[in-house]
């Protein structure tokens, strides 16, 4: 979806005028994603969650003529229940990723700081979602992020504070398992990769 929205909003700039002026929202850019700046995607995100309810707008006036390419598509994803917590989650967890990326390129000299801050980062990111017992008791790099056995009950996964209020203020109801699933897997697969 950010994708999406990050592409046809990058071509057309009319949004930045008339609706973020309608909304009295900053005058931002909404950045393209680039596969070579990995820093980029959470910019993107942040950028989308500050300016959605201008793209709510821009897409579905978008949407009834679909002047632009697939408005009418990403108009109906972004009201999707689940949109705006996919998004919030994606912020939060993206952030610990960049820490990370930011770690490796350093300008000053930091090879003997590196493993000890990204250990953190990883324990940090698996504790949101691996048994506060096996963090205790095992060494973080025995730890199989891919074990079911290791995990919280779904309902105590960590998504970040936003995402939490959100599942709060806007329950997904039926939805709400699949979303937790959706991002355990998520995390899930962020720790292996890491």
């Amino acid at each position: 979806m950010f994708v999406a929205i990050s592409a046809e909003v990058a071509n057309d700039r009319r949004v930045s005028s008339r609706f973020m002026e309608d909304l009295k929202l900053p005058q931002h850019k909404i950045e393209k994603i680039c596969q070579t700046r990995w820093l980029s995607r959470r910019q993107v995100i942040a950028r989308i969650l500050e300016q959605r309810d201008a793209l709510r707008l821009f897409f579905s006036e978008e949407a009834k003529t679909d002047k632009t390419d697939g408005a009418s598509i990403i108009y109906e994803t972004m009201r999707k229940p689940g949109a705006k917590h996919i998004l919030l989650f994606l912020d939060f967890v993206l952030r610990k990723v960049d820490n990370m990326n930011i770690e490796f390129q350093a300008e000053d000299f930091r090879l003997h700081k590196l493993f000890e801050s990204l250990s953190d980062e990883y324990r940090n990111i698996m504790s949101f979602f691996v048994k506060e017992s096996v963090m205790a008791s095992v060494k973080l790099n025995a730890i199989n992020p891919a074990h079911p056995g290791n995990y919280k009950k779904l309902k105590e996964v960590h998504f970040g504070g936003c995402c939490e209020a959100m599942l709060l203020q806007e329950p997904l109801e039926n939805d709400e398992e699949r979303f937790r699933s959706d991002a355990l897997s998520f995390l899930v697969e962020l720790c292996k990769q890491i």
